[in-house]
């Protein structure tokens, strides 16, 4: 009789004040309230994560397996690449390609090697696209979107993936889920539209990956940016010299034999690599 009573039902107290079995109930309903809270917190971190990262096709089963099975058809000639392209088109943009049946044969072709593209470089496309699942089982691909200081860095095998990717135009515009304006992952454009100079590049590319294999290391994206109105340099007395710049009024950037170019853009000059020309 002298024993304390439990403040919820009156019976024998366990502890502080509450008896075992309203405790254990008690216990209970704080687990599902923590469960709860955590599930909710899991559901806005992935949206998060969905908003600010790539989604790529590997994360939907069922758009995975209709990429395998496009992708695993075997190619007999070159200008099949058309057809690839232009099936993967049907769902988004409906174009039609046809470079690979036109430009190999004509002078505007100039004296880039189709052959050895078709042997080194188009089976090396289709093997790293394939390999997407296992090259990004476990890495989200962050988007460095405007206004943000953020980087990523990847091997060489996985670039080759992304880029692979879109030359067939498999990363379509569901793959961004924030700010959709004027975005777009496909170097397949570079086809369809016939921008010869960089669609040959691009085609080289892996025509020497083929031939070469994959140099060691990784590649950083990186992209910076400060607040409007105040840069992070000061041009008013600034002693640091600058390095010694040549200006030449002939010839294109591929020309140079020099090993650094540099490609100066903003939004209303040299767009390209701001656009479907970045990828390179």
């Amino acid at each position: 009789s002298n024993s304390p009573q439990c403040s919820v039902c009156g019976k024998t107290m366990f502890r502080a004040g509450i008896c075992k079995d309203c405790h254990e109930k008690t216990i209970s309903v704080t687990r599902k309230s923590e469960h709860a809270a955590a599930s909710s917190l899991f559901r806005v971190q992935k949206q998060l994560d969905e908003v600010e990262r790539l989604i790529l096709p590997c994360e939907n089963p069922d758009e995975w397996s209709k990429i395998e099975t496009i992708l695993q058809r075997p190619l007999q000639a070159l200008d099949e690449l058309d057809s690839l392209l232009t099936e993967f088109a049907a769902t988004t943009t409906k174009q039609t390609c046809t470079f690979f049946s036109t430009v190999p044969h004509s002078d505007d072709a100039g004296k880039f090697d189709f052959h050895a593209f078709w042997t080194f470089g188009v089976p090396l496309m289709v093997e790293v696209a394939l390999e997407m699942p296992i090259l990004f089982g476990k890495v989200h691909v962050p988007l460095l979107l405007q206004g943000e200081n953020r980087s990523v860095a990847l091997t060489r095998r996985q670039c080759a993936c992304l880029l692979s990717h879109s030359f067939f135009g498999s990363i379509t515009a569901n793959s961004r889920r924030v700010r959709k304006e004027k975005w777009a992952f496909r170097a397949a454009q570079l086809f369809f539209l016939q921008a010869l100079p960089s669609a040959l590049c691009f085609l080289n590319y892996f025509k020497v990956l083929g031939q070469r294999g994959f140099p060691e290391g990784t590649v950083t994206f990186e992209r910076t940016g400060f607040p409007r109105g105040a840069p992070p340099w000061r041009w008013d007395g600034n002693a640091t010299p600058l390095c010694r710049v040549e200006l030449l009024h002939q010839g294109a950037i591929e020309d140079s034999p020099l090993e650094h170019h540099a490609d100066f853009a903003n939004k209303f000059v040299g767009g390209g690599c701001l656009g479907n020309d970045f990828f390179m």
